[in-house]
């Protein structure tokens, strides 16, 4: 009997097809994928999607109203994105973000928790947002400190909205706080590619990603910044991190092989204490579907948003509305989608919408998605060697030509991955 292939996680599919100096061939070959499987819409009736129209045009309000109102019964709002190769994502989801926190501020909320920035930065953070200047360079900085390819622009557009709040609150107030959730990740020993699901060294895997999970981490630094204190906050992380009521038993295995213990989510495991206090809140986004030793992007939540976003008018294509009842709670995840390199969905049967989520966010049709924006001079002549070390994928000093990395090379590699997020989501028709 030939034995069944292992499915190949999304950090090492990336990792060995990528490599800095192979991004063109990758984005050529994931892009040609990509094209022999588009993603399709479900075949359903309009009678079929009757019930789910009536519960969106009834039962939800605009995305910034919704997760606001959502304070008035929860402390701390999971937002769930998701993320591509480590760092991109849609601009529309981190938009909403910095649309929402001066609203959140107006409304007493006084936290925002992000994964863009190192935990061990929070000192520099707090006074970076309650400095009399904005310092823009220092934030650039601090985004270089966790991911030196995690420059680009509504990144820090997020600490400049933090900043210009405080530097308008009144005398004596609470400042907005940016409360960084990352751990630091050591990719300067990541000279070969390390696999999570069978690691040939643990120990240097350990090395790069440390011997603790990320999800226990960022657990800790909540209940310490935020639910100690009986305070109130966005935490916006990618979608793995808010699975909510759901336990995945692939994930549990593969940290056992790591000799690491994996108890569930942040958001499934703060929900266990503090109960409903906590809510988990999924953004509309491309989900990666596993399929013939490959990943595909496909139409998440079983297809029903995008089917209706085709029905409705313009007022119900930007949304959200909670899984508490109604048709959209029943949603079955009974395909083998891959959250990030370490989650798959659909090898339990009986997984709903509602066991990953609280609460659901449209933010238009996935068309019309658009990357967010590369910071040009983000990696430059100062910080070029540092970066070239510390990539998240396999080290080498020359291109896949055999010729010299420099910095403009460098730099259109970069630009190259930007422009793959824009390939991907041509993908999805309207």
């Amino acid at each position: 009997m030939q034995q069944q292939k292992k499915p190949m996680n999304m950090m090492i599919f990336v990792i060995l097809l990528v490599g800095v100096f192979a991004a063109y061939i990758f984005s050529t070959m994931f892009l040609r994928g990509c094209q022999a499987s588009k993603p399709t819409l479900p075949e359903i009736s309009s009678e079929e999607l009757e019930p789910y129209q009536q519960y969106l045009t009834q039962n939800s309000k605009t995305p910034q109203e919704y997760i606001l109102d959502l304070f008035q019964e929860h402390d701390i709002v999971f937002l769930g994105n998701m993320v591509f190769l480590e760092v991109l994502q849609a601009k529309q989801q981190v938009d909403l973000l910095i649309e929402l926190v001066p609203q959140l501020y107006q409304q007493g909320i006084t936290n925002v928790a992000i994964l863009n920035v190192l935990a061990e930065d929070q000192e520099q953070i707090d006074t970076l947002l309650t400095a009399a200047e904005f310092d823009e360079q220092a934030v650039r900085q601090l985004l270089f400190n966790r991911l030196v390819v995690g420059g680009y622009e509504e990144y820090v557009e997020i600490f400049r909205t933090a900043w210009s709040v405080n530097s308008k609150r009144p005398s004596g107030a609470e400042p907005l706080r940016i409360v960084a959730l990352s751990p630091k990740i050591n990719y300067e020993y990541m000279k070969e590619a390390v696999d999570m699901d069978e690691p040939e060294d643990p120990e240097l895997y350990t090395k790069v990603f440390g011997s603790r999970v990320i999800d226990d981490i960022m657990l800790e630094i909540i209940e310490r910044e935020i639910v100690s204190g009986n305070e109130k906050a966005v935490i916006f992380a990618p979608q793995e991190n808010c699975v909510i009521h759901f336990l995945n038993e692939a994930v549990v295995e593969r940290f056992d092989k790591l000799g690491m213990q994996y108890t569930g989510s942040a958001a499934y495991r703060l929900h266990q204490r503090i109960g409903d206090r906590c809510f988990s809140v999924f953004l509309h986004t491309p989900w990666w579907l596993y399929r013939d030793n490959s990943l595909f992007p496909d139409y998440p939540a079983g297809g029903i948003p995008d089917l209706l976003l085709a029905k409705v008018t313009q007022e119900y294509k930007h949304r959200g509305f909670s899984l508490n009842s109604g048709p959209f709670a029943e949603i079955a995840i009974d395909k083998p989608y891959w959250f990030s390199d370490k989650y798959t969905l659909g090898n339990q049967k009986g997984i709903l919408l509602k066991d990953l989520c609280d609460g659901y966010v449209i933010l238009g049709s996935l068309s019309l998605y658009q990357s967010i924006t590369l910071i040009p001079d983000f990696i430059n002549e100062s910080n070029f060697e540092q970066a070239k070390n510390r990539v998240p994928w396999p080290h080498s000093q020359t291109t896949e030509e055999g010729e010299e990395l420099t910095l403009e090379k460098f730099k259109q590699i970069l630009k190259m991955y930007t422009e793959l997020f824009t390939g991907i989501i041509r993908f999805f028709g309207e």
